[in-house]
């Protein structure tokens, strides 16, 4: 009877306590990398949507800002107390005004007022005449500044793009004269 008790504890299959706690951590390090893995993911997922969504609102804001720049044939410029412009463009088909007004870049036509984004920090603009001063009697180009807020949840950045557009009508008017 002894020999038999002594060949099923020979047979007998489990883990030990021991085996059951090394495998236990070892899974447990393995998920921490696989969920240390998947927050990197998520994280940087997160920062392309961000600046997806800043390139094609200044994407959008440039290229009107350009086509009715180019277009105008005189420019008004008024700057509020905070340094930001309403840019008013006459255009053949009437005044164009961008402005800014509680975080909003709006574009109105015609009566009619789309807000280009809701992210705006800043509109700047600047008159650019044949001598290089900033008078906007006869301006050639105009220097235009807009800052777009961002945020990734912690803090909050400003994105400042400038660029300089040409006033078409009032170039060939100059470029013809002569």
């Amino acid at each position: 009877m002894h020999k038999s008790r002594l060949l099923f504890k020979a047979t007998q299959t489990g883990f030990t306590l021991i085996e059951l706690m090394v495998s236990l951590t070892l899974g447990l390090v393995v998920m921490l990398g696989a969920s240390q893995i998947f927050i990197s993911v998520n994280r940087a997922y997160t920062e392309t949507q961000r600046f997806a969504q800043l390139q094609g609102d200044l994407s959008l804001i440039s290229d009107m800002l350009a086509s009715d720049t180019r277009e105008a044939s005189t420019v008004n410029i008024v700057n509020d107390e905070s340094g930001n412009s309403t840019l008013t463009l006459t255009v053949a088909s009437g005044n164009i005004v961008y402005n800014l007004a509680n975080g909003n870049l709006n574009r109105t036509q015609a009566g009619v007022t789309e807000s280009m984004t809701e992210q705006a920090a800043s509109f700047t603009s600047q008159c650019v005449a044949p001598d290089l001063s900033t008078s906007c009697t006869s301006p050639i180009m105009l220097t235009l500044a807009v800052g777009l807020n961002s945020s990734d949840g912690t803090a909050t950045r400003v994105h400042l793009v400038e660029f300089n557009v040409a006033i078409r009508n009032n170039v060939l008017a100059i470029k013809f004269a002569s």
